[in-house]
């Protein structure tokens, strides 16, 4: 169901801000080279994007693929605790702007309405403007209640956003509620092996 969210979240604000392929089009429609932009390294997992200028390091071990979600470029996993990391890039196009001039009430406001168009009731959302690696950033969490036939859990969601270069950048960290309430500095802690290139 996260990644469901995820997918629709990012195809939401895609329409929204760009008419531009996404990074998978783009590879399928053979505008680019996956080998030519991408490169993980095995031994030191890695991953390097130099299409968008962003690297991650990978440390925990977890299953790495490129996402299910159109615009997601690289997807961390750890299936046994319900653990998934996602980076997202959507091409705006055109000049870079500071993503702190948005207007946090509502960038809330439409993302709950979206949240809740996909049947995912957040519970404390909450944003504010920060910053992520130096650069300005969005930072969104929220819990939600994740469910499978008779099986349910909470959830909770730490989503950074920032627009560089011309690319709108979405990292999301999303696990079970009570790891995170158990150790929240290991949720946060994923976030410092992002970085930027050039």
């Amino acid at each position: 169901m996260k990644i469901l969210f995820l997918f629709k979240f990012i195809i939401w604000f895609s329409f929204s801000f760009s008419q531009i392929k996404s990074y998978k089009k783009q590879i399928l429609d053979g505008d680019i080279k996956k080998e030519d932009v991408e490169f993980f390294d095995k031994n030191s997992r890695l991953y390097s994007n130099f299409k968008y200028n962003v690297s991650f390091k990978e440390t925990y071990g977890w299953q790495i693929d490129g996402g299910a979600g159109e615009y997601t470029i690289y997807r961390a996993t750890q299936i046994d605790s319900g653990y998934t990391f996602n980076i997202s890039v959507i091409e705006l196009g055109g000049e870079s702007s500071n993503i702190h001039e948005l207007n946090l009430k509502e960038n809330e406001q439409r993302t709950i309405e979206f949240l809740n168009s996909i049947n995912i009731n957040p519970i404390d959302f909450y944003n504010k403007k920060t910053y992520l690696n130096n650069f300005p950033a969005i930072k969104s969490t929220y819990k939600s209640v994740n469910k499978l036939e008779d099986f349910e859990y909470d959830e909770y969601t730490i989503a950074y956003q920032i627009i560089r270069n011309g690319n709108l950048y979405t990292f999301t960290f999303v696990g079970p509620l009570f790891f995170f309430q158990e150790n929240p500095t290991r949720f946060i802690e994923y976030f410092r092996f992002i970085n930027f290139l050039s």
